[in-house]
């Protein structure tokens, strides 16, 4: 992960907009942009190929989501990160959402870390993902705070240890425990989507 060319300045900002300042929004913007592109290359590179969202959109999106907010309860530039990838994912099954209302489809991702999709007729569909997220986060919501950072942030071991002040085995723990379960339930659900169809 880069670091930004100005952490005191964008954490001085980060402070001043958790505090309600709106201008400190427009300044922080700037900082984090390429941080936020970068994400939504991440967020991207799992969709569809045939695709119409673009990461441009993706991050205009966000920016005018984070425009809507008049402040965040956001501690540091890991968080501020972390809730902007969650934030994307959102906005992709939204998207998602909408195509499937207009024909049978969806956002193709896979939890492979080497590559976006290793195999693309295996991958879950986005929505069923997104559920399967959910349905973890009732029940571990530290897991799934490790599967965002990693899959959706491009975090590696170390920064997400030291986000979550934890050791980088526990991390890689974690991560693994969350894999199994998440494939577990996307293979339930690709059963339940085969019966159905």
């Amino acid at each position: 992960m880069g670091s930004y060319e100005e952490p005191e300045a964008f954490n001085r900002l980060l402070h001043q907009w958790n505090a309600g300042d709106a201008g400190a929004f427009q300044e922080l913007i700037p900082l984090a942009y390429q941080e936020i592109r970068r994400l939504a290359v991440i967020h991207m590179s799992a969709e569809d190929p045939a695709r119409t969202l673009q990461p441009t959109a993706l991050v205009h999106e966000v920016y005018l989501r984070l425009a809507r907010t008049h402040s965040l309860d956001v501690k540091d530039r890991v968080h501020f990160l972390s809730l902007v990838s969650r934030m994307m994912r959102h906005i992709l099954v939204d998207h998602a959402r909408e195509k499937l209302a207009q024909k049978r489809g969806g956002l193709l991702v896979t939890l492979d870390e080497q590559s976006a999709i290793e195999h693309p007729d295996d991958a879950p569909d986005m929505m069923l993902l997104d559920q399967a997220l959910d349905r973890l986060e009732a029940q571990h919501p530290d897991l799934v705070r490790v599967v965002e950072m990693r899959f959706f942030a491009g975090m590696t071991a170390k920064e997400m240890a030291a986000a979550l002040k934890r050791s980088v085995p526990s991390v890689n723990h974690s991560l693994r425990t969350a894999k199994m379960w998440l494939r577990r339930e996307l293979a339930v659900e690709r059963g339940h989507e085969a019966r159905r169809s």
